[in-house]
């Protein structure tokens, strides 16, 4: 099955957020918002390829050099797994550190993050206590081994959110924010979750939001690597449930072709694959009896897919009632979290 791999355009994708703005579930400040980080985001990819894709010397590896070997690559695509090793991912460290400030002031700006809670968190990836590619890194791994120890430290009292992403980094296990809010992400299901809203109390930053400005700053960083690698990506057999390039799962699947093909999108890079329309994309189920639809209005573009065997579901969007707009993925993601809720009420969890 193909991989496809595809960045729209800045003008595009605004076009696509306007389309949303009169919409009755969808928050004009919440489109408003990722607009202003859309442009950040496009800027930032703009300076990488001005700087030919590398960066400065004494700012890391560069984003257009691959990091694995093809003999990496093979073993890996032999093993079933993600084509990204986050420990070899090229991060150009300039571009990070300067998004996440900008993705900070941002928030500020509408009132998310405190101004001093982003000058905070600017200051400290600026001096290096925050490794924003570590950070990244982090985001792309999706674990959280150290979280245990940086909440104990700071529950027993040794200092304040930034002193103590110095003391991970002295101690060699760093990216405390990277770590700490993706285990927010999982922490339904390993119970971790309120340890890192503690850890996040200090500076009154909740993890969620810490979160999806880490991912923002991600999706760039991932780019060059992710466009080098799609085309020459096959996905063998019925598919897989996780991006082929960077294994995170999807958060949005389109139906598209007059035989409504299933498209799954990746929820962390730009990334777009096939996928069986009858199969769950998360615990694999292909039980007729356990896939449900949910939906407001069945004329509508919008719905969701739910599976009773493993209780998740993933949002829809059908691109044969699409034919008059604009259609961009992440926007489709962004603006109808309203989805999200009628899931919920149904009883199903873990929304991606």
């Amino acid at each position: 099955m193909r991989v496809y791999f595809a960045v729209p355009g800045l003008d595009e994708t605004l076009a696509a957020l306007e389309y949303f703005r009169d919409k009755r579930y969808a928050d004009p400040a919440w489109l408003s918002l990722n607009a202003e980080v859309f442009k950040a985001r496009y800027a930032a990819a703009a300076r990488l390829k001005e700087a030919g894709d590398g960066a400065s010397a004494g700012h890391g590896a560069g984003q257009g050099e691959a990091g694995h070997g093809d003999g990496a690559f093979g073993a890996r695509l032999g093993q079933g797994v993600c084509l990204c090793d986050p420990a070899a991912l090229p991060i150009d460290l300039r571009m990070s550190c300067d998004l996440f400030g900008e993705l900070c002031s941002i928030l500020a700006g509408f009132g998310t993050l405190s101004r001093a809670d982003a000058a905070a968190l600017s200051a400290a990836a600026k001096a290096g206590s925050l490794d924003t590619g570590e950070m990244v890194r982090a985001v792309v791994r999706g674990d959280g081994g150290s979280v245990g120890e940086m909440v104990r430290a700071v529950v027993r009292g040794d200092g304040g959110y930034v002193g103590e992403m110095v003391r991970a980094e002295v101690r060699g296990d760093g990216g405390y924010v990277g770590e700490m809010v993706r285990a927010e992400v999982r922490g339904e299901v390993r119970g971790d979750g309120g340890y890192v809203d503690g850890a996040a109390a200090p500076l009154h930053a909740d993890a969620a939001t810490l979160a999806w400005v880490a991912e923002n700053v991600a999706r760039v960083a991932l780019v060059g690597f992710c466009r080098a690698l799609a085309p020459v990506v096959e996905v063998e057999g019925n598919g897989v449930h996780r991006c082929p390039c960077c294994g995170s799962e999807p958060n949005l699947a389109m139906l598209e072709g007059e035989e409504g093909r299933r498209i799954l999108k990746c929820s962390l890079c730009h990334t777009r694959w096939e996928f069986p329309r009858g199969e769950c994309p998360f615990c694999r189920d292909i039980k007729p009896s356990a896939m449900k639809f949910l939906c407001y209005d069945v004329e509508d573009a919008h719905r969701v897919y739910a599976c009773d065997s493993c209780m998740r579901y993933i949002r829809t969007t059908d691109l044969r009632k699409c034919r008059n707009r604009v259609v961009v993925p992440e926007v489709e993601a962004l603006a109808t979290g309203y989805l999200n809720d009628m899931a919920r009420k149904q009883g199903y969890g873990l929304p991606t």
